[in-house]
């Protein structure tokens, strides 16, 4: 159920694409659905892993490079070059598992932010894989985390995190701000 498509886990100088900060008006488009999975998907999916990688990110979603696509990439592991990442196609949230749990968030939109954020120990997500072949995947703590945040498209990152809402508006997810760290 990995990704077959990789690219090398190095932080690339010039990444083949630019992740857009809190406040471009481009991260305020609804994702759209992948009706075709294709080359030119695979080849998105690869530059957002570079870029990720780039960036010193964990999970990064398609609308954070200006593309407003239902496509998300994660790598837990990203100094563990054995171990593929995950590229999810139009990812839907099946089943929320287990307690909800505190842990300090970031988003590679807003660099430098940190939140405390109440999410699901545990998330049941489906998929299309990069092959489009549909898949489901069981995911808890780190992996849970990082599927809920991009999934969600950073709603609560970049609507509600960073006004310091108490709640994000999309999910409702609880936040608990933290002083910001020089």
């Amino acid at each position: 159920m990995v990704a077959t498509l990789s690219v090398p886990k190095v932080k690339l100088k010039n990444p083949p694409l630019r992740i857009y900060r809190m406040g471009d008006k481009v991260l305020r488009q609804p994702a759209k659905r992948i009706s075709q999975v294709n080359d030119e998907i695979r080849q998105l999916a690869r530059d957002m892993l570079q870029t990720m990688y780039s960036a010193d990110g964990i999970g990064l979603a398609a609308p954070q490079v200006g593309v407003p696509k239902r496509l998300i990439v994660v790598d837990i592991y990203p100094d563990k070059p054995e171990v593929p990442p995950l590229v999810l196609i139009n990812p839907e949230i099946r089943e929320y598992l287990g307690e909800t749990v505190a842990a300090q968030e970031g988003c590679l939109s807003i660099p430098g932010v940190f939140c405390e954020v109440l999410r699901a120990q545990g998330v049941v997500v489906s998929f299309k894989d990069e092959s489009g072949r549909p898949r489901t995947i069981q995911a808890d703590d780190l992996l849970a985390r990082c599927l809920l945040i991009t999934w969600k498209t950073n709603c609560c990152w970049i609507r509600s995190c960073a006004s310091m809402a108490s709640r994000c508006r999309m999910c409702n997810a609880e936040l608990i701000p933290l002083p910001l760290l020089p």
